[in-house]
């Protein structure tokens, strides 16, 4: 049996690998709930810098809606995002 660790995701890595520019790693991937947002929003700006068409950010999108994410809510990495503070900006901290 091989066990798979983990990777954490964050939204600038998965827009790499909905773009092509990365692959994602043989792992389980997590990430915080908030993820999804901020893929949408980096998506959306890409969009509206004119760098993708609207039917292409459509398409990302429903990509993102297949990768299998393990979705972290906020609640029990409040704590450790709290301890993190004086090591990585606060929005880092999340992942």
């Amino acid at each position: 049996m091989t066990v798979r660790g983990v990777a954490v995701v964050d939204a600038s890595y998965m827009i790499d690998v909905l773009l092509g520019a990365a692959e994602l790693p043989d792992a389980t991937l997590s990430a915080p709930a908030h993820f999804d947002a901020e893929v949408v929003s980096a998506v959306m700006r890409l969009h509206r810098q004119g760098t993708i068409h609207l039917d292409d950010a459509i398409e990302l999108l429903r990509l993102l809606a297949v990768v299998e994410v393990q979705r972290v809510g906020a609640p029990p990495l409040v704590e450790r995002v709290v301890e993190l503070r004086d090591a990585v900006a606060i929005p880092d901290a999340w992942y």
